[in-house]
Parts: structure tokens; sequence; C-alpha cells
């Protein structure tokens, strides 16, 4: 039996089988309804159920974690507010601007066809309900960095280091409580040299960190 933490809840799920895929070896896991529901949609053309296209993201232990059940989550939904969009657009902006900057001192090489990607997540982040986060793509992936922040209540920003062992550019995909602690973290898709993959980073608003708690197999690209 596997502890699963997803943007579901949490709950224990029990292995089913083995199987391969793609040439590893892979545990089929009895995920619950709640979760099924995520993975599988119904065909828009034929209403029949088939598998999502979005990427799918939760994190499984062996052993429960020392709490063993999610706790409530620690907002509510206040929705974003005229201003406050206006305020996200404007950081957006000056990431962007930080970020291609970057890339006018560096090597030729480095400055093939610069992309500054965005992405913003809404959750329950401390004090905070906003996170966004502009990845620097350029030269193939042979140059990337990215920049984090956090939007708090009073429009004030707060930086956050990631801290990925393997990726320094990052897309987010959704949230999640990867750990039951009843603060939102985030399911992304990391970039490097021909290479990539779906991870989990966790969120510790006090340290202001995002840091890499596990991820799926890679992908390589020519």
């Amino acid at each position: 039996t596997l502890h699963v933490y997803g943007s579901w809840g949490a709950a224990p799920a029990a292995v089913s089988g083995f199987s391969v895929w793609s040439g590893r070896i892979t545990a089929n896991v009895a995920l619950p309804p709640a979760a099924e529901s995520l993975a599988v949609i119904a065909d828009e053309r034929t209403r029949e159920p088939r598998a999502n296209d979005e990427p799918f993201a939760a994190a499984a232990y062996r052993f429960p974690l020392a709490r063993d059940t999610a706790q409530s989550r620690t907002c509510g939904d206040p929705g974003i507010t005229t201003q406050l969009e206006l305020r996200i657009s404007s950081v957006l902006d000056s990431l962007r601007g930080v970020l291609l900057a970057d890339t006018a001192s560096a090597a030729r090489q480095y400055r093939t066809a610069p992309r500054a990607i965005a992405s913003q997540l809404t959750g329950c982040f401390g004090s905070a309900r906003v996170m966004l986060m502009v990845a620097l793509r350029s030269g193939g992936d042979l140059l990337t960095r990215e920049r984090a922040v956090l939007i708090n209540d009073d429009e004030s920003v707060t930086p956050l280091s990631v801290n990925d062992y393997r990726f320094r550019a990052h897309v987010m995909l959704h949230v999640l409580d990867a750990d039951g602690d009843g603060i939102d973290d985030v399911a992304a898709r990391g970039y490097g040299r021909r290479v990539g993959s779906l991870v989990i980073l966790r969120l510790d608003p006090s340290a202001r960190t995002l840091t890499r708690v596990t991820g799926g197999f890679s992908y390589e690209g020519g």
C-alpha cells in the first residue's frame, strides 16, 4: 500500500500489479475515484471515457508521513481582484525583462531564440494566494534559468529560490498538497539540455524555497 497525495487530497492506494512502460518496470496503482476522475475524462465528441491529455501528478510514499492524514487547506478561495491582476501583470513583465536582459552578455550560442515562459497558479501558499514563475530557455536549452515569486495578499512580492538538482527551468502545471501540511505545492514540467521531466516542488513559505520532492521518468529529445 502506498500513501498518495494529489490535487484531490490524500488517500492510501494499493499496488494492483506491475507492468512494463517504455522499457521500465512500473507499478499499477488502484487510485481512489476522485483521482481517477482527473486521469480519465469524457471525449467531447463521442462522450466516451479517454485518458486526460493534461499531465497528472501525485506524490506517493511507501510509508505514511508524520502527518498521516492531510490537513485541511489553510485558506479559502477569495479570487483575484482587478487590482491584483494588474499587479500580477506588472510583476510578470519585470521578471521577463530581467531574465531576457541576462542573455545580453552571454556567448552567441547561448543567445539563440531566447524565450521567457511565464506560468501562474493560485492556491494556498501560506500568506499568499498567487505564485508566478518565469523560465528562460535559450540556445536550445544551453542556457536555462528562472525566477519564482509569491504575490501576497497585500500585493507585496516574496522571491523564492528553486532547488532542483537536475533542472533550472520549470513551467508550473497545477497545485497539490504533496505532503499533507495544508500548504499547496506545485507540479511542474522541468527542462534541461535535450531532457525534461514532470516534477513536484514542495513550497516552504518560511524558508522561501521550492524544493524538488520527486519526479517522473525523464524524456529525451534530439
